[in-house]
């Protein structure tokens, strides 16, 4: 059996030699495609699609002729001087089934690699250019070969491959892909640095303010909302700040501005105690360790005191501590052991519920323990609660409870958020969490878990049925001012009180600050002085007080918050002292033992 049959692709891959039966047998399965090519030995080469040379050829038993158009390749590279003969011309035919396993890129003596590099002369070689020997060998051959080859010719010239120069490509975009890749490492690594700078109150970007942006606040007052009330004093900021911890006072200080001298006045002193110690820089420490002199170490070694110390616990609150900290570094969504059960049922007895980090971890151990009704009770408790109230709850004297909560509030909210239950009642407190609190790093974390609630869930009945007040806030934060107005002017659809407690210091009423609402005002200084004063925020309030009263708002105010330092809402008292600018020794000392 001869194998004298060669077999090119159409990715020009030239196969073979094989025998006729093979070729047959692959033609037959389906193997040979249409724009594949075969030959025999001495042949040229034809295309599958050619049913009639296939049929003659292949399918037939008819020998194919020797065509010197075809595959004479060794013709067409000889030069005009050379001669060529009968016996080069019979050895063209097997020219390719003899190199074809030695090098496939080798088709008679023309190397394809080469093609590439000379392109442009192949291209502009003219058709006169073909030797005389080639027009000779043609004229040679029978008429009929002749015309047989004629499709040949067209099929070859059709599918005549157009060789590209490849193009170099620019290489500055690898070297903006590397800059990128470069910036993403460093990002990573430098991921924590990067979420402190923005979030976690670094001290330059919240608590350092320039000399510029001091004296553009102080000279150019513009108009406020509830939470954005500042006392500028001598380079200090003194401003509240509502988390966590419940209402504080904290301090911001220009080390940009900042003089030895200063350490001697109340207000940078008072500055210092209010600075939050998780916010400290090493800038500012160092700042003050270079200006301290002996005869003050009394007074900066007590402060120095109050930075680091920490509450000793007792061997039952260690042992609570421990055993609460397994449960909130657990994975798990609900505890089914039903000794873990027990325990975390005894603490939960004893565990105050005045504090928000407090009422958050309980609400959560209920969750755990599969009580779900206990748990949205305590969070629809806290929302029912005006904030006023609710931010009298401060942290200070606050049990390890509270501390614990703050601690791992990233958790506790994730998992408040994405319990399996219904999730509406979590989802109104972040509501209210969002309407009454400014603490930018306690909101972030509450946004983190919470998307929003949607206009229409707000409109139903069903919902201002578990939180009436709220729900109230909710819906007269998405009116227009006019409409708002309006709706307010009616008390039987918001009471004056409601209104007073939930909705005047935080939303935007001026045209409601009529002497209508004198009444309510003059309500509020006899029942509670201290909410009385917070509710004079804005200088309008405070024109329509003085015009009906007859009196000062001031007059007296000091002394009613001098007196209400000794109790609870020292806080409160506190800020608005420091508004009215009453700052001496003694209110820095009585600041100092409260954070002692």
């Amino acid at each position: 059996m001869d194998k004298n049959w060669l077999i090119r692709t159409k990715s020009n891959h030239i196969l073979g030699p094989v025998s006729k039966e093979k070729v047959v047998e692959l033609f037959q399965n389906g193997s040979l495609k249409a724009n594949d090519e075969i030959c025999s030995g001495n042949g040229f080469w034809f295309f599958i699609r050619e049913e009639d040379m296939v049929a003659r050829y292949l399918l037939g038993n008819e020998r194919q002729a020797f065509n010197p158009l075809s595959e004479a390749k060794d013709v067409l590279t000889l030069k005009p001087h050379q001669e060529s003969s009968e016996e080069q011309i019979e050895e063209i035919g097997h020219t390719a089934s003899e190199n074809v396993s030695a090098d496939i890129t080798m088709v008679g003596s023309l190397n394809l690699a080469d093609l590439d590099e000379n392109k442009e002369e192949i291209d502009e070689t003219p058709p006169a250019s073909i030797p005389e020997e080639v027009t000779e060998l043609k004229e040679t051959l029978p008429a009929e070969e002749q015309k047989k080859n004629k499709p040949k010719l067209r099929a070859s010239k059709k599918n005549k491959v157009k060789l590209k120069v490849p193009v170099k490509k620019h290489s500055y975009l690898k070297y903006v892909f590397f800059f990128f890749i470069l910036i993403l490492l460093s990002l990573t690594y430098f991921r924590k640095h990067v979420i402190r700078f923005i979030f976690d109150g670094e001290m330059t970007a919240f608590h350092i303010i320039s000399p510029v942006q001091a004296q553009t606040e102080i000279s150019e007052p513009k108009k406020k909302s509830f939470f954005e009330n500042q006392a500028f004093l001598d380079g200090v900021v003194f401003k509240s700040e509502i988390g966590l911890d419940g209402f504080n006072v904290i301090s911001q200080i220009n080390l940009a501005s900042f003089q030895c001298e200063k350490l001697k006045t109340d207000i940078f002193r008072l500055a210092l105690l209010l600075f939050p110690t998780d916010r400290f820089n090493e800038k500012l420490l160092i700042k003050i360790r270079e200006c301290v002199i002996e005869e003050e170490n009394a007074f900066f070694s007590n402060w120095l005191k109050t930075i680091d110390q920490k509450k000793e616990l007792t061997k039952t609150e260690q042992r609570n501590k421990t055993r609460l900290t397994e449960v909130l570094n657990s994975p798990y969504n609900l505890i089914t052991d039903q000794n873990l059960k027990s325990q975390l049922t005894s603490i939960l007895i004893d565990m105050p519920e005045d504090t928000l980090g407090e009422v958050l971890l309980k609400s959560w151990l209920f969750l755990m323990l599969g009580n779900i009704t206990r748990s949205d009770n305590l969070l629809k408790d806290f929302i029912n609660t005006a904030p006023y109230y609710n931010w009298k709850k401060t942290s200070q004297n606050s049990s390890f409870y509270h501390t614990l909560g703050g601690e791992f509030l990233d958790g506790i909210l994730e998992k408040l958020a994405k319990h399996p239950s219904d999730r509406l009642i979590f989802k109104l407190f972040c509501e209210y969490m969002i309407s009454y609190y400014s603490d930018e790093v306690f909101l972030y974390k509450i946004k983190k878990v919470h998307s929003g609630l949607a206009d229409d869930l707000i409109k139903l009945e069903y919902v201002k049925r578990i939180a009436p007040p709220l729900v109230n806030h909710l819906r007269l934060k998405g009116m227009s001012d006019s409409r708002r107005v309006n709706t307010l002017r009616d008390i039987k659809i918001i009471s004056l009180d409601e209104q007073s407690l939930w909705h005047w210091p935080f939303l935007s009423i001026d045209p409601l600050i009529t002497d209508a609402i004198y009444p309510t005002l003059k309500q509020w200084e006899e029942a509670d002085q201290l909410w009385f004063i917070y509710l004079m925020h804005s200088e309008k309030m405070i024109d329509v007080w003085s015009k009906n009263s007859g009196r000062s708002f001031i007059h007296g105010r000091r002394q009613f918050l001098r007196q209400n330092l000794l109790g609870k809402d020292f806080m409160l008292s506190l800020f608005k002292l420091i508004e009215f600018g009453d700052i001496d020794q003694s209110l820095v000392d009585l600041v100092g033992k409260r954070r002692e």
